[in-house]
């Protein structure tokens, strides 16, 4: 009966303490990078001022197998509170696409936004090498303007 009541009361406490740790996980935007293959550091950058969005990447890639790198985006807005609608920008898909050939290197663009809201920017960069491999980064970052 004792050692029945001591398995449970282990069985507890190592439950309790599972649950807990989950929330002490670790992001990029904690400021720690994860460790790439071919990618040293990625910046990702979104704000708007003046009515104007500027998205951006910096990217610092490894040399030994750098090609070129990728970057893609859209912009969205969020309407009805909780649907994000994406942004026209004038391009296929309203993505725009950027390609950096140096291996340290930013890529961005500015487009007009009409309208006060929140907006976010969803990001991919992708880093392509001699042999064929990708890695892929994604990030989203949201913007209020008023």
């Amino acid at each position: 009966m004792i050692r029945k009541q001591l398995l449970r009361a282990i069985t507890m406490l190592l439950t309790a303490a599972l649950l807990c740790t989950g929330g002490f996980a670790v992001h990029a935007d904690d400021g720690i990078m994860p460790c790439y293959e071919t990618v040293y550091d990625a910046d990702f950058d979104f704000v708007i001022e003046n009515g104007v969005a500027n998205v951006s990447v910096y990217y610092s890639a490894k040399y030994s197998d750098f090609d070129y790198a990728k970057f893609t985006y859209k912009i969205q807005k969020k309407t009805f509170g909780f649907i994000w609608t994406t942004v026209d920008i004038g391009e296929p898909n309203n993505e725009r696409t950027l390609y950096g050939y140096n291996m340290d290197q930013t890529l961005g663009l500015s487009y007009s936004i009409s309208g006060t809201g929140t907006y976010r920017a969803v990001m991919k960069l992708e880093i392509c090498a001699t042999n064929g491999y990708v890695e892929t980064i994604n990030e989203t970052h949201e913007y209020v303007y008023n």
